[in-house]
């Protein structure tokens, strides 16, 4: 990036300041009013909040990529960081696997998990104890891809606790040698190191499963053992984080709103606009990035040097008024479509759909024990980039 360059106009936001990551909506309407790309000295890049111009950002790969910047850094070389010819072919391989066809035939073996997750954590509701829901959450997700990987029973808990420490830590945005950031490297390198033993064992026994999908296929002919086993592994902490958060998002808002929590146990119909809306009002993903490839980069009507990185803030998007109408109020009966909760264009998420079905299952079955309920507590951990609750503690209503 040229430093000779002055980079106009400017405001200065940490998003990581705990102050301002807990309610990050005010500032970005800062951003918004300072004009279509802000260059932020902090986070080192331009705020870009716009819905109009976050869905270009996104579908110009000619002068933005994924491939350069931060996020390559923070996450290796997985779906989410690359661009090319690499990207299609693996996503064409697993497509089908996430089809909604596909995940919905599942529903019927969600709901037993589901079940089986609750049972514990709702029987201590029903005595009127204040629990934390997020453990039981978390195995939902983690449980069905680790399933989705064909990764064994027996080493089913050391992948789910793996990957539960990953996700606590993979967005912390520390320096390298902070101890947090270390443990974060050291569970990585175990994890790394059991998913390679996966594709090693689908290597002399396939199975019916994504890691055997991905072996078959003609593109594990340009893929290493250890490039497949990161591919797979990004499938399991990726979708076990951001499904998590979704969730217990879902359940904040309902109980923060006991009349629309009201209105969705009625009517069980409205449980997937609850889950969207949600997605739109406090989306799970806060930004996405992007650096500039080209020297022709234009955010509307401002030229963004080559070399520069770009913050997509794709929850301000969700909020911006000249796409929805009355952006700041929670409304399960308003049209959410093409909200950026998933992402979008080439990156939109691969495991939206089976995000959606779980989420489904969860709220409907935890609904039908406990109708009534209020937060007792909660923990955001670290809300930026990614929103959501480390902790979330529940008590039902109406216990005498």
């Amino acid at each position: 990036m040229s430093q000779s360059i002055t980079r106009i106009p400017a405001l200065d936001i940490n998003f990581l300041d705990p102050d301002i990551s807990l309610d990050p909506y005010p500032h970005y309407e800062k951003i918004r009013a300072l004009g279509p790309a802000v260059w932020n000295p902090t986070l080192d890049g331009w705020m870009v909040v716009n819905y109009a111009d976050i869905k270009q950002i996104h579908v110009d790969l000619d002068n933005f990529t994924s491939e350069e910047g931060r996020a390559p850094k923070q996450q290796g070389e997985v779906l989410s960081t690359i661009d090319g010819p690499m990207h299609r072919k693996i996503r064409l391989v697993w497509h089908s696997s996430f089809m909604r066809s596909t995940v919905e035939k599942l529903s019927g073996q969600f709901d037993e998990l589901v079940d089986s997750l609750i049972a514990e954590p709702v029987a201590e509701m029903k005595q009127g104890k204040q629990v934390n829901v997020l453990p039981a959450i978390r195995r939902l997700p983690s449980t069905v891809i680790g399933r989705m990987l064909g990764v064994p029973p027996r080493k089913s808990e050391a992948f789910i606790r793996l990957g539960d420490a990953i996700s606590d830590m993979v967005f912390s945005g520390l320096p390298d040698d902070h101890p947090i950031e270390i443990r974060r490297m050291q569970a990585f390198a175990e994890f790394n190191e059991l998913m390679l033993d996966e594709v090693k064992d689908r290597r002399r026994n396939l199975g019916d499963d994504l890691i055997s999908e991905l072996l078959r296929s003609q593109v594990a002919e340009e893929l290493t053992d250890e490039q497949i086993a990161v591919h797979s592994g990004f499938l399991l902490f990726a979708g076990n984080e951001t499904t998590a958060r979704l969730i217990s998002s879902v359940l904040r808002i309902l109980a923060d709103r006991p009349e629309t929590l009201k209105e969705v146990v009625a009517d069980r119909s409205l449980v997937p606009a609850a889950i969207e809306e949600t997605l739109r009002f406090d989306s799970v993903v806060q930004v996405n990035y992007r650096a500039v490839k080209s020297d022709a980069a234009n955010i509307g009507g401002v030229h963004i040097p080559r070399g520069d990185e770009v913050l997509t803030f794709t929850a301000a998007a969700n909020r911006d008024p000249a796409r929805y109408a009355d952006p700041d109020t929670f409304d399960i009966h308003r049209s959410t479509q093409g909200h950026f909760g998933f992402g979008f264009g080439f990156h939109s998420c691969l495991g939206l759909n089976l995000a959606r079905v779980e989420s489904i299952a969860f709220l409907n079955r935890f609904l039908d024990q406990v109708p009534d309920f209020e937060v007792a507590g909660l923990d955001q951990g670290v809300p930026f980039p990614i929103r959501g609750y480390a902790k979330l503690f529940l008590k039902a209503k109406g216990i005498s």
